[in-house]
């Protein structure tokens, strides 16, 4: 992917989170998202078909992140493993 569309994806990405803030995600519509990342509705659908891929494209790449950072720390055992997932959440387990 080009530099330009992962830029258009960010400020996509930040608009529709930024929204959910004072918004229900029901209520938001493709022509809100785009106004608040200031881009085209063609560069929208260049990226994303519907609005939930935005979500969908967001959660798959962190998942990817995630299992990248957990082959960079070549872990077997899952204590570890989940000590890092927890860490890359950013959760504290209690």
């Amino acid at each position: 992917m080009n530099k330009k569309s992962l830029k258009t994806q960010h400020q996509i990405e930040n608009a529709l989170f930024s929204l959910l803030k004072k918004h229900p995600y029901n209520s938001l519509n493709v022509s809100q998202i785009t106004k608040h990342a200031g881009v085209s509705r063609m560069a929208f659908y260049r990226n994303y078909e519907q609005k939930d891929q935005i979500l969908i494209t967001f959660l798959r790449d962190q998942y990817q992140k995630f299992i990248d950072d957990l082959s960079d720390h070549k872990l077997t055992d899952f204590k570890d493993q989940l000590a890092v997932y927890f860490n890359f959440l950013k959760i504290t387990p209690t």
